[in-house]
């Protein structure tokens, strides 16, 4: 329900979404597209979990090295969330002073603001190893910067559809539903559909032979998967 308030301590913490890390509340099913973007890029690039943070503020320091802090600030604020000086310290030691300092060109005062406090806020920012290159905080890191040579490499469908899970803002991440349309399953989408129409068949017959079914009628149960 709207305005419903929910506990943010779900989900593992390697697959929890931003929202949930910032303690954003009125959450819904988005933070399980999340969990699917992680899985897709751990797959991808043969990196499981992709986000690997030793704690909580950790991950989300993690997270943000990768997408950035000029798409993550304005998100902040459009939850009404303030960053604990813990979860700023983290997101410090993973972005360099050149990069927030760069990123902050095109961004508004008070963003300019923010990105100063996450900055000052560990005292090993200048000593620790930033994941970014210098600049590459006004977005994302490039996905193919995670291509090892042993990795091979993802097709555009793959990445494409990766950026639209890997969202920062809940209402603008990928529905399950519009993820199932995307080019990415274009291969397997028919003999997914035949497996399961004949599934759906096959069970309206053990149902008609009096064996019931899962629900008692197979094609309610799978619903949306056989249109």
């Amino acid at each position: 329900p709207p305005e419903k308030k929910y506990n943010v301590r779900v989900a593992p913490r390697h697959y929890k979404s931003p929202e949930l890390l910032i303690g954003f509340t009125q959450y819904d099913y988005a933070i399980d597209m999340w969990s699917v973007g992680c899985m897709l890029a751990g797959l991808l690039f043969r990196r499981e979990p992709f986000f690997r943070g030793k704690d909580n503020e950790d991950q989300l320091g993690r997270i943000v090295s990768v997408l950035g802090t000029r798409d993550f600030l304005p998100y902040c604020r459009k939850c009404g969330v303030r960053l604990s000086s813990k979860a700023r310290a983290a997101i410090g030691r993973y972005c360099s002073r050149g990069s927030l300092a760069s990123a902050s060109s095109s961004l508004s005062s008070e963003e300019e603001e923010a990105l100063s406090s996450l900055s000052s806020s560990s005292s090993a920012s200048s000593s620790s190893p930033s994941l970014l290159n210098n600049g590459n905080m006004k977005g994302r890191t490039p996905w193919m910067s995670f291509l090892d040579a042993s990795t091979p490499v993802p097709s555009s469908e793959a990445l494409d559809l990766l950026d639209k899970l890997l969202v920062y803002d809940h209402e603008q991440r990928w529905t399950a539903r519009e993820a199932l349309g995307h080019a990415f399953f274009d291969d397997v989408r028919e003999r997914v559909l035949r497996e399961v129409q004949e599934r759906i068949a096959w069970e309206e017959q053990e149902d008609g032979n009096g064996h019931g079914g899962r629900d008692g009628g197979g094609g309610q149960y799978y619903g949306d998967y056989s249109r």
